[in-house]
């Protein structure tokens, strides 16, 4: 009986590890671990940054820590807005106690 206890205790520890870990983006938003609901940006090149009148977005999706799924790249944002020139990158991340997580590419450009 005690094992069962020590590997749920572990397996849950592990599990609920990654609640806390805010995003790694250029720009920290703020970060919540129980929700969090912020959207940043990827780039830091605001000096020559226009926002194209397309905009295409990508998801990959996170469960438990245990199941992930989904494609968050750039180009298949592009792919999804019919985005030739890329003007503009967000990230817009959605955590709910680490339960459910989803990561979201946002490309603006022509």
């Amino acid at each position: 009986m005690r094992s069962i206890i020590i590997r749920a205790t572990a397996l849950a520890t592990l599990t609920l590890a990654s609640c806390g870990i805010p995003p790694r983006t250029p720009v920290l938003p703020p970060f919540g671990g129980f929700y969090n609901d912020t959207t940043s940006p990827v780039d830091t090149t605001f000096e020559s940054t226009s926002i194209g009148p397309k905009e295409g977005r990508s998801v990959a999706i996170n469960i438990l820590s245990l199941v992930s799924f989904g494609d968050a790249s750039v180009g298949t944002a592009a792919r999804m807005g019919g985005i030739d020139t890329v003007d503009q990158i967000d990230c817009r991340i959605f955590n709910v106690l680490g339960i459910y997580q989803r990561y979201e590419t946002i490309v603006t450009g022509r």
